[in-house]
């Protein structure tokens, strides 16, 4: 190459000489009549395009400016493989019973690279159907069983290959006939929903019957491990319902077809079921309470939300009438909710006639089954027409009040008024009627804590259960309780409501989100009960404090994992000493102390050691951790089985030396050669070398004199060494620690 030129980059021209299939000699290889080709390849990419069954042979290639050479491999055999071929035979499946014939028995056998796909059309009276059968060797046996009767026409139109697709079959091989006439059968509709049934109510299933009329159907009802078979006979229709009797027990049901028989008297035994639940209890409606009664009094023309009580699915269809005017008349009222309410604008009494649920007919408690609306009497100038005073002989009674309540007579006055008078008469007491007033006034409400000034705590991490302060309430429930939580670096305390309550102890529980750490006051801001009497607790009441805490915590002095046996393992903690530690090694549970911040274990034994909690002093919180650290046996090794070997080769002559490894591969270990000891003088070492092993063993060959000892050994965790400690030992000995 002359300096400064480049050459043209990477392209080359490679030549061959090919030989079709059929003009190769009889060993395969090239004769004489061997065609020869070439490419010009412009970069190292291209690549030249065969399409010839045949051998192929590179013979040369050179670039511009340089030969190359060709190396072996240089020929490529190319080989076209066969198109796929199909034969079929077949034989008629015959029903035992009847002897017909009810379907063919095919047999595919294909040549080609499978895996296959057989393509078939199906003629009958009603239309062409295609099908396919997937092959993934070279025979099957396909199975045809019309569930119809009449004649069918199988045409096999194509067949593919791994290679060759939709190659057409033609030609009368490929076509089978034959007469159906299958046996009886039949088979449970499915439902397009899974059935739910009602309890007392019948159940309808539908069953498609084939074969040659009448038929004559059995089948079971399964139900709490008992079974009752039913028969229906001369069924002259091809579809046929089942009516099940009112099912008067809930839970799961199972319905099986066990047989059918047709015309030809044959008896067809089925396996064809299924299983549907039967609710437990049916719908109910009642009224709901207002103020602890089924009636209420109201501002007249006022439309009234009357409570219902219903149970069962929603929607609900809820029927009623008010029986005081259009008795005849029923009304409609759809309900989504369990809790929900009829909107009445009239005076009456109000019945419920009948419910449903979403699906079910359901039954009205008629023990609540009425409720009455009557209006509040119109003001009038007259005491006996106020809409606050009742007539009671010869006095006038008001609706209770709650004490403290501003009413519009004197509520703290309770007795007769003597004297009357106005501008123009004095009193006469002749002439005079005192009038009697009386009115109830009901006690407020109250709410305290049981343990007035408990101080609870709570620690952060174990939110997970509710903490409880009981609060005892008076009055007439249900009860609405509005309780005050503040936290002592906050000036703005937080509310939290609670409706409903119906017993006279609550067990108060502070949702988490009002909590975080330090100490709360919790105080009872506002009670209500049922009769509508509230208190407000005045700042300064009793309360109780809560305190969270933080909890302590504990984390390893290094990150590695593994430890030897000997070593220290030390955790730092934080919170208020003492500590109690909670761990396991391998898989027993222990608890041990630490009087300071530090957390120390020598790692006596191997196995896993797992911190597995701690707590501190000052919360008696528990923190869950999971630090676990694994110890690992110190390594171990020996010569010639431990024992002690004399061995006397010839010059030129050699010994094996065996060492045997206990711990975690790879090994690496130090041993020295010294000189024997003789009598009267000291063994001196001669030479110290190091290996490694990969196996729990290696045999180590030598052919000079001396006195073998190892001095060192270690493996993937684990180190130990001889050298400088006490005892040292003889190198074939076992060295274990």
């Amino acid at each position: 190459m002359t300096r400064g030129r480049t050459p043209d980059e990477t392209s080359h021209t490679i030549t061959w000489k090919f030989t079709p299939l059929d003009s190769l000699t009889k060993s395969g290889d090239h004769g004489d009549d061997y065609i020869e080709e070439s490419y010009l390849a412009k970069t190292a990419h291209n690549i030249p395009t065969i399409r010839q069954p045949g051998l192929y042979t590179l013979t040369s290639v050179k670039s511009q400016f340089c030969e190359g050479e060709v190396k072996e491999p240089a020929s490529c055999l190319l080989l076209n493989p066969p198109e796929p071929q199909l034969s079929i035979s077949s034989e008629n499946i015959n029903d035992k019973c009847a002897g017909k014939p009810i379907g063919l028995l095919v047999d595919l056998d294909l040549i080609g690279t499978p895996p296959f796909v057989v393509r078939y059309d199906v003629i009958t009276g009603s239309g062409t159907k295609s099908e396919i059968v997937n092959v993934k060797g070279v025979r099957q046996q396909l199975e045809l069983k019309p569930r119809d009767a009449g004649h069918f026409k199988y045409r096999f139109t194509s067949i593919d290959d791994d290679v060759y697709k939709a190659h057409t079959l033609g030609g009368s091989e490929y076509v089978l006939e034959q007469d159906v006439k299958p046996p009886a059968s039949a088979s449970l509709r499915k439902s397009p929903e899974n059935i739910d049934a009602c309890i007392e109510e019948p159940v309808e299933l539908h069953v498609d019957l084939f074969g040659e009329r009448p038929f004559s159907l059995e089948y079971e009802l399964v139900h709490n491990g008992k079974r009752e078979r039913f028969k229906k006979a001369n069924i002259e229709t091809d579809f046929f319902t089942i009516k099940t009797n009112p099912l008067l027990a809930g839970g799961e049901y199972s319905l099986a077809l066990t047989s059918v028989q047709d015309k030809t008297g044959c008896k067809i035994f089925l396996n064809s079921d299924v299983k549907f639940n039967v609710r437990r209890q049916r719908p109910k409606a009642s009224f709901g309470l207002l103020d602890g009664k089924f009636k209420t009094i109201e501002v007249e023309g006022q439309s009234v939300q009357l409570p219902l009580r219903l149970t069962g699915r929603p929607p609900y269809t809820v029927s009623y009438r008010n029986l005081d005017d259009s008795p005849d008349r029923i009304l409609t009222k759809t309900a989504k909710l369990a809790n929900d309410y009829i909107l009445a604008d009239r005076r009456g009494k109000y019945e419920i006639v009948d419910v449903s649920d979403d699906k079910c007919p359901g039954t009205v408690n008629q023990q609540a089954s009425t409720f009455e609306i009557d209006w509040i009497a119109r003001p009038q100038i007259k005491v006996a027409d106020t809409s606050v005073l009742t007539s009671a002989g010869d006095r006038w009674v008001k609706r209770e009040v709650c004490e403290g309540d501003i009413d519009g007579i004197e509520i703290h006055l309770t007795g007769k008024f003597s004297e009357i008078s106005d501008a123009l008469y004095d009193h006469d007491s002749k002439k005079h009627t005192p009038l009697i007033l009386e009115q109830k006034v009901n006690r407020k409400p109250s709410a305290h804590f049981i343990k007035p000034g408990q101080s609870y705590k709570y620690c952060k991490e174990d939110l997970a259960g509710d903490e409880v302060i009981p609060i005892r309430l008076e009055g007439v429930p249900p009860f609405s309780l509005e309780v005050e939580i503040k936290h002592q670096s906050s000036a703005r305390p937080e509310t939290v409501k609670f409706a409903n309550i119906e017993t006279h102890q609550y067990d108060f529980k502070i949702p988490h989100s009002k909590l975080s750490l330090g100490i709360h006051q919790v105080s009872v801001r506002k009670v209500r009960d049922s009769r509508g009497c509230q208190q407000k607790t005045e700042y300064g009441a009793p309360h109780v404090q809560v305190q969270v805490y933080d909890v302590p915590t504990i984390h390893p002095q290094e990150s590695r994992t593994d430890y030897c046996v000997g070593e220290r393992i030390s955790y730092s903690l934080s919170g208020q000493p003492p500590f109690e530690i909670f761990y396991t090694f391998n898989g027993v549970s222990r608890k041990a102390k630490s009087q300071s911040t530090t957390f120390r274990r020598i790692a006596e034994k191997p196995g896993n050691f797992t911190i597995t909690g701690v707590s501190d002093k000052a919360s008696e919180c528990k923190a869950r951790t999971n630090i676990s650290k694994l110890i690992h046996q110190m390594p171990s090794v020996r010569i010639s089985k431990g024992r002690e070997m004399e061995i006397d080769i010839h010059e030129g002559g050699h010994a094996d030396l065996v060492f045997e490894f206990t711990g975690t591969p790879p090994f690496e270990f130090t041993y020295t050669r010294s000189t024997n000891v003789r009598k009267g003088q000291r063994s001196q070492v001669l030479e110290t070398r190091r290996d490694v092993s990969d196996e729990f063993s290696k045999t180590v060959v030598s052919s000079l004199e001396g006195t073998y000892e190892v001095v060192a050994i270690k493996d993937r965790y684990c180190s130990f060494s001889t050298q400088g400690g006490e005892g040292g030992g003889k190198g074939h000995k076992l060295l274990q620690f």
